[in-house]
């Protein structure tokens, strides 16, 4: 009855159990890869995004470094300005009086001839 069977093209009822049982256990495998490059594929992203995090944060504390840098700077330009501006007051109220001396000077010598 098995070689009619075999010849008819009909396979036995133990061939067709273990012929399902290994679609099953390839399936299983199979599922289990597929999950397995997944989690992979997952963490490959994680890294790849906590690594791009970590250099974002690594430029904010470069541009944090760099903004109280500028902001020092722009502290001490500006109380150059301020000292400026009260040595050009100073050099203004100087040329005035100049000026004014200038001035009596020149009447004193027009007096004088």
């Amino acid at each position: 009855p098995k070689e009619a069977n075999a010849a008819a093209g009909v396979a036995s009822p133990r061939a067709a159990s273990s012929a399902a049982w290994r679609w099953l256990w390839k399936k299983k495998v199979f599922g289990h890869w597929r999950r397995g490059a997944h989690l992979a594929l997952r963490e490959r992203h994680r890294e790849e995004h906590q690594h791009q995090l970590t250099r974002s944060q690594n430029s904010v504390l470069e541009l944090q470094e760099n903004l109280g840098r500028l902001h020092d700077r722009r502290v001490d330009t500006d109380a150059l300005l301020v000292s400026e501006r009260a040595r050009c007051q100073r050099l203004e109220k100087e040329l005035a009086l100049c000026q004014e001396q200038v001035k009596d000077l020149q009447r004193t010598l027009k007096e004088a001839f």
